[in-house]
């Protein structure tokens, strides 16, 4: 398949009532649609010999790598797939396009110097392949220069140019209204029932839809299920002063999670505003044209906030505010807007100079 790249790396398929992050979708989703044309290839196994031989006719091998470098760590629930993914590239000699690569710490800590073998190998094989790396941000450039990787391009994430558009399509300029009617809808989300759980309490008393990513107990008690046992939750319920009963009420009437791009993409027009502290979260409502805040929390939200210009601010001072009003007056889209146009074409020539066959206009 001559002028076709071959796919490995975060998926586009998600399913009800299980553990992964649907956040990634958007991530996944980004990448295949910028290019022409694409194969998917086997990420988590190794591959057959047709396998390999079909991926060292390609033109090149997409990885599209999400949170894939935790810092701190020897071993972690993703060094199986970079065991295998290092092992299958080692196979074929295909120039590397990587697409979303990002390390994970804490917000404000020192990073670990670790990482897991498996995944210091899969950088290096990449770095190997790779003209340039896309990265997230300049921590995570940084990360690579301290493993003796130099070529990383600093991108930001492919999310932020789902329009494919050197102009973005919205002017982010909604206006709140009145909260809680329904022409001020908010949309909230978060990342740590442990951490923010006084925000998530503000968000039920004040009438906001969660939209969810990762979120078990949420899920299940909006589909009707028992709800796992969860000691954050219990310690929650205690702390927040709210029974079970009042937030699966809530949950029932105001939780929303998504498996489809397009269906995400659409449900979220409907709001005035989105915030809280799952990127990808406030990026789907971005997308739509919905003005949005970003909570950070950890060295990823922050370095690509930083990178696209995206507005935020620090968790600890959004929990001392908890005022929508006053969060919705720090969602200032102008700097995001201006730069906008420089960050495109900053994507766009990395896309190109790795030779990708793109559909970016």
């Amino acid at each position: 398949m001559p002028g076709v790249p071959g796919v490995i790396g975060t998926g586009t398929v998600y399913r009800p009532l299980r553990p992964d992050n649907t956040g990634n979708l958007l991530h996944a989703v980004a990448a295949r649609r910028l290019l022409q044309d694409h194969v998917e290839l086997p990420t988590g196994r190794a591959w057959t010999g047709a396998e390999a031989e079909r991926a060292q006719g390609l033109s090149h091998i997409v990885v599209v790598m999400a949170n894939a470098i935790r810092l701190g760590t020897t071993q972690n629930g993703l060094s199986p797939f970079h065991e295998a993914m290092a092992a299958n590239l080692a196979r074929v000699d295909r120039p590397v396009v990587v697409f979303g690569l990002g390390a994970q710490a804490p917000s404000g800590a020192e990073a670990g110097t670790t990482v897991p073998e498996a995944t210091l190998r899969l950088l290096r094989i990449i770095a190997e392949r790779s003209r340039r790396i896309a990265v997230r941000g300049r921590f995570t450039a940084e990360v690579l220069e301290r493993f003796g990787i130099t070529n990383a391009a600093v991108v930001g994430c492919q999310s932020c140019f789902l329009s494919r558009s050197p102009s973005f399509p919205y002017a982010l300029d909604r206006p709140l209204a009145e909260a809680g009617t329904e022409e001020g809808r908010v949309a909230f989300n978060y990342t740590s029932m442990n951490r923010e759980g006084p925000l998530v309490r503000w968000a039920v008393a004040g009438g906001f839809d969660m939209i969810g990513q990762q979120e078990g107990y949420e899920e299940s008690v909006r589909a009707g299920a028992v709800p796992p046992d969860d000691p954050r939750m219990e310690r929650f319920f205690r702390t927040q002063d709210l029974s079970p009963e009042d937030y699966s009420a809530y949950c029932r009437a105001r939780f929303h999670k998504f498996f489809e791009t397009d269906a995400w993409l659409e449900h979220m027009r409907r709001y005035a505003f989105s915030l809280g502290s799952r990127f990808h979260g406030n990026m789907f409502a971005l997308q739509a044209g919905v003005p949005a805040l970003w909570l950070v929390h950890d060295r990823r939200t922050q370095e690509l906030c930083e990178h696209l210009g995206l507005p935020s601010v620090a968790l600890e001072e959004a929990m001392k505010v908890r005022d929508i009003a006053a969060l919705r007056e720090l969602a200032d889209p102008s700097g995001f807007l201006a730069g906008y146009p420089a960050r495109y074409a900053l994507f766009r020539s990395y896309v190109e100079e790795a030779g990708l066959p793109h559909r970016l206009a």
